[in-house]
């Protein structure tokens, strides 16, 4: 059991500290949240839906604010990073949301390709590592293939790709696994080990009970925007599946 408490403040990639988020009329998804995240580790987020995962990982990326507390990603302020310099620190994390957010008129080589165009890679760079990522997700038939055409499980992968393409030092990872047959799920989650063995710290986002269990990792369990014990979330998994 690693002792976070003790860890200097250079080994974090992800610090919480009395982070809470209101929506409006006082709503809250996340509630006084506190803990931290060491460089390197593979992290569950996991709880039913409207537990406060996704609003989490879109904090992290500074997509919304927290209404109070800290947080810190890779030594950064997330809320005081300048609206001009996003773009600078989320250039080491890789993100897969359940949306997708693929380009629609760019092909599936184009989509993944892309991050690395923009950071500057010589094109024989871009060629090798985009096409061993979408071989490595099983969709490297679709190189040619708009967005539109795919199926969702087909966007999926494209959009995992996309996101380990540059080899993050963080990758965030909402339901990366949602739409995805149980075997392909499998070497999904074993991609993100390989990338994670390499040195990325990965948090994934899922109420996959039976994955969490089979990848025997740390993990954070939220419930109505709190953090509580993974004992816990256990049970109310079990008892969910016995009224099914």
């Amino acid at each position: 059991m690693v002792d976070y408490d003790s860890i200097k403040s250079s080994d974090i990639m992800v610090h919480l500290k009395n982070l809470s988020m209101s929506y409006q009329r006082g709503v809250n998804a996340l509630d006084d949240l506190s803990f931290q995240i060491k460089k390197g580790d593979f992290v569950f987020l996991t709880g039913p839906s409207g537990a406060g995962k996704t609003t989490l990982l879109r904090l992290i990326l500074r997509e919304v604010y927290p209404t109070r507390g800290e947080l810190l990603v890779n030594g950064k302020n997330v809320p005081k990073i300048p609206d001009n310099k996003v773009f600078l620190f989320r250039r080491d994390i890789g993100a897969i949301f359940q949306d997708y957010k693929l380009l629609n008129k760019k092909t599936v080589f184009e989509n993944v390709s892309f991050v690395l165009k923009v950071l500057g890679k010589p094109k024989r760079e871009q060629r090798r590592k985009t096409f061993d990522l979408l071989r490595k997700v099983g969709i490297q038939h679709k190189l040619h293939a708009f967005p539109p055409s795919l199926s969702g499980g087909e966007q999926q992968r494209v959009a995992i790709a996309r996101a380990l393409v540059n080899s993050p030092a963080l990758l965030l990872a909402d339901e990366p696994t949602g739409n995805l047959d149980p075997d392909l799920a499998v070497e999904i989650m074993k991609l993100f080990l390989d990338i994670n063995h390499s040195g990325t710290t990965v948090i994934v986002a899922t109420h996959d009970r039976e994955l969490i269990h089979m990848m025997d990792k740390r993990v954070i369990a939220l419930e109505r925007g709190k953090v509580v014990p993974w004992g816990y979330r256990k049970r109310v998994f079990d008892d969910l599946r016995e009224e099914e």
